[in-house]
Order: structure tokens, then sequence, then C-alpha cells
């Protein structure tokens, strides 16, 4: 008897392993074809990079300025703008014809160019019309649709936040308008959006905690929405 159980052990145990091998075998050989389709998207999509910088590379200031125009619409970051990179990158650029181009349309569609100016040329940046800037600023945080342009309150001021603190008073008086502002101010990118799903941030939050900023004074954001609600509401009772 135990002759035969020695037997018939080791038969036991290789059918486990064969069939293990095969499912190894067979999931190999059927992530093939996935990884061909994964590798020629990404191969297809470097190239579009690659020949969209080349496009931009080739363009004039005019053309970069209305490229930033068209994604300040679409709520493109600075840091994610190639565009933007492209523009602030030149050594030499004619700065007026950004200038202008922020002039004649002081709104949110102008953020970009707006901090492109702020970034080539701070001079010139310093002596635009401080009501244009706030106009631009404002505009850009009423008509965001996620903010991860701006950063987390709690956390990391992103650079148009940074500007926006730097503003001055004119900008501070003009984002009171936004303390009553309730829309939901959402992040993407998982770790963003997390952080946005503990404090469930809201325009009038951003718009709270930029004039807290901008005064240096102590910035204290419960996770509680009804606590902070209590802070935003003696600001703008003060404000009034």
């Amino acid at each position: 008897m135990k002759f035969y159980i020695l037997r018939v052990l080791p038969i036991i145990f290789i059918f486990p392993c064969l069939f293990s091998c095969s499912q190894k075998r067979q999931k190999n050989e059927e992530s093939k074809p996935v990884i061909s389709r994964r590798d020629s998207v990404l191969a297809d999509a470097d190239k579009k990079r690659t020949a969209w910088v080349q496009q931009l590379h080739a363009m004039t200031v005019k053309q970069l300025t209305d490229q930033l125009s068209k994604e300040s619409v679409k709520g493109l970051e600075p840091f994610n703008s190639m565009a933007y990179k492209e523009l602030t990158s030149r050594q030499s650029v004619t700065i007026d014809t950004i200038t202008s181009a922020v002039t004649k349309n002081a709104n949110h569609t102008s953020l970009l160019s707006l901090l492109a100016i702020r970034k080539l040329n701070p001079p010139v940046y310093q002596k635009l019309d401080a009501q244009l800037k706030a106009s631009v600023y404002v505009d850009a945080l009423r008509s965001a649709k996620t903010f991860n342009t701006f950063g987390l309150p709690h956390g990391k001021w992103e650079e148009a936040a940074q500007a926006i603190i730097e503003a001055g008073p004119v900008t501070a008086r003009a984002l009171e308008a936004l303390l009553t502002d309730t829309r939901p101010a959402p992040m993407w990118g998982s770790e963003d959006y997390m952080e946005y799903k503990l404090y469930n941030y809201r325009v009038k939050d951003y718009a709270y905690a930029l004039i807290i900023a901008s005064q240096k004074g102590p910035l204290h954001l419960s996770k509680d929405t009804a606590e902070r609600d209590i802070l935003i509401d003696a600001l703008a009772k003060r404000k009034r």
C-alpha cells in the first residue's frame, strides 16, 4: 500500500503544475495582442506629441497667444499646456502682442496669456491695470470646471493661485463676489481628487482662502463645510 501511495503522489503533484503552466502560457499568449495594441497607441501618441511640439515651435507669438486663449477656455493648466511652455521658454518675445490680447479680452480666456506675461516680463506685468488682472483671475475662478489650475487651498497653491494672491487688494476685493458661490470645485487626478473629497471644496472656499492668503492672514480650513461657512460668512459680513 505504501508503495502504491508513493507512486501516485508524484502524479497528483504533476497535474496542478501542468494546469498552472498551461494557464500561464495561455495568459502570455493572450496578452501579446494587448501589449502590441498598447505599444501602438503609445507610439502614435508620441508621434502626435512630437508633431505638435514642432508645430508650436514654428508658431508666431500671435498664433501662440491665440492657442493659449483656446486652452484657457478648455481649462487647461499652465503645467499641462505645451503652448504655454513653448511661449514662456522663448528668449525674445514681442510682449505687446500678448498684452494687447489680454487687454482686449479681460476674462477667463486670457488666463494663460496673463500668466505668460507674468513669467516672461515681470515689469510689464506689474504695470498692467489692476482691475484688468482682477477681471481675468476672478472670471477664471468663476468659470472653472476643475481647479487643478489653482491647486489645493490646504495644500499647495499652483502658479495661477500664487498670481492671484500677489495681485493685490483690487483682486482681493473682486474675489468677495465669489464668497457666496456654492458651486463644487472638484479636482482631477487620483490624489488631488481624494484630497478634494476630504474637504468637499466649493468656489467660495477658494475665494475665502485666496483673500486670506493675499492679506497674509492665518488660514485654518476645517474639513467640515459648516465650520468653514461660519468663517466665510463672517468675512463676507465684514466686507459689506
